[in-house]
């Protein structure tokens, strides 16, 4: 396409020279300059002896040539990764807001205009007092520049005279602050350097911070890698919808599961939130005690016979021998992080990622929708319970025309996963087809009479 360009060129006017002068051919000009510059390419056959002396450090992500590199040149290459992931750590810790300056920067917000400090009349500030703090916090710092900006502090509560509350104001701070913090944590413990955390980054992440947490203080060392597994399932199952076994940093800094791991931090925790708190030691030793307990045999799994005493024994052979085929299992043994998934299920009924937990067992012959025969196979379940009595009035179309209406699918006959989610009712039919206690309880359920 250039050569074509350039002879083009040869029949403007304006380019031609005179017959005197000594003729110049611009695609041989081109060619030569194209020949000096292609020389001082990359040389592609690797044939400069630089080459045996200087390793090579980059490789695209799963090529050819990174998979086929020498062992010392893998060597070299995760060294390499290694000192400057940690390089660029450090020069971001060196950059992060230490105590002493968040502790600075409240002093100077809250200084009246003749330098005293006062407590009274320092919650509201107007953009010129702001603009003033900032110059004398300049003088020690300029990590707060960014938070002084107007368009930051238009965006902040405001009172009638427009001036900005100061709580308000350090606040934001504060938790943009600890955000970059916990951000900078978590990046040492990534070691792929892709911005994201796998299972064992997490575990790892998990397991060095619970010495900190003034909640897990009185933990026995021991435990320390039970809870760390325990602890990193909470975060894959609502976080790794997926499942591709990672968490991108981004989203484990916006989850609230990760603000509800911080409440460990809290040295007086109310106790409703202490019960609650799935990462609490109240709570683990609930979760892991009846696992305990389930494996009767002591080797670490459960098997079908163990698992049906989980929950009292109410939930049903057909819905936990589903449970068994979709979960990775050890010689037909289920382990303590498939056990975890079912529990997150059950005590998170309402969430997405249950219903969708649920939805993948019902779907017996993974359509990805449920029918009539789906919902008769796990009726059928229920009545082989032996704890279901006096279900011989219940005649098996009823239910299933009633479930139907309570899920309302687009297509008759027909339930997808995108009705189930739709319904509102989903966690109420898992409860019904898997549990005989979930079914006894809706069918003595209280009927509220329409007042209107």
């Amino acid at each position: 396409m250039m050569l074509q360009r350039l002879r083009s060129l040869q029949s403007v006017p304006c380019l031609k020279h005179d017959e005197s002068e000594n003729k110049v051919d611009p695609v041989q000009l081109f060619e030569e300059a194209w020949s000096r510059w292609s020389r001082a390419l990359p040389l592609k056959d690797r044939s400069h002896p630089s080459y045996d002396v200087i390793p090579r450090f980059y490789y695209g992500k799963d090529t050819s040539i990174s998979r086929n590199a020498k062992p010392e040149t893998k060597r070299l290459q995760e060294a390499f990764k290694v000192a400057t992931r940690e390089e660029h750590l450090a020069r971001k810790t060196e950059q992060a807001v230490e105590n002493s300056e968040l502790e600075l920067l409240w002093k100077t917000l809250v200084e009246t205009d003749d330098g005293d400090v006062s407590e009274s009349n320092n919650t509201w500030r107007n953009f010129r007092q702001l603009q003033e703090s900032k110059r004398k916090i300049e003088q020690h710092t300029t990590k707060f520049n960014e938070f002084f900006s107007p368009r930051l502090l238009m965006c902040l509560r405001r009172n009638q005279q427009g001036h900005i509350s100061l709580n308000d104001f350090f606040d934001l701070i504060m938790r943009r602050v600890s955000l970059s913090q916990t951000r900078l944590i978590l990046c040492a413990y990534d070691q792929s350097g892709l911005g994201r955390l796998t299972e064992n980054d997490l575990g790892g992440y998990i397991f060095d911070c619970i010495p900190e947490m003034a909640q897990l203080k009185s933990m026995n060392e021991g435990f320390y890698v039970t809870y760390a597994v325990y602890a990193t399932r909470k975060f894959l199952f609502f976080l790794d919808e997926r499942r591709l076994g990672y968490i991108t940093l981004k989203k484990l800094l916006r989850s609230e599961i990760m603000a509800e791991f911080f409440e460990m931090q809290e040295d007086d925790l109310p106790e409703k939130y202490e019960q609650s708190n799935w990462f609490s030691l109240t709570y683990v030793s609930e979760i892991h005690g009846e696992y305990i307990e389930l494996d009767v045999d002591k080797n670490g799994l459960l098997s079908k016979s163990e698992f049906t005493q989980i929950n009292g024994g109410s939930v049903t052979r057909r819905f936990i021998d589903r449970l068994f085929q979709e979960g990775t299992t050890y010689s037909g043994e289920i382990d303590y992080k498939q056990y975890l998934d079912f529990v997150l299920a059950c005590k998170n009924p309402r969430s997405e990622q249950s219903i969708k937990f649920m939805f993948r067992i019902l779907d017996i012959d993974h359509t990805g929708y449920l029918t009539r025969n789906t919902i008769s196979f796990f009726w059928q379940g229920i009545l082989e319970h032996p704890l279901a009595l006096d279900f011989d009035n219940i005649r098996e179309e009823d239910l299933i025309s009633e479930i139907f209406d309570m899920i309302g699918p687009e297509k008759p006959g027909v339930i997808t996963l995108k009705d189930f989610l739709r319904s509102g009712t989903a966690h109420t039919i898992c409860n019904m087809l898997s549990d005989v206690r979930g079914f006894l309880d809706y069918e003595q359920r209280e009927v509220v009479p329409d007042t209107h």
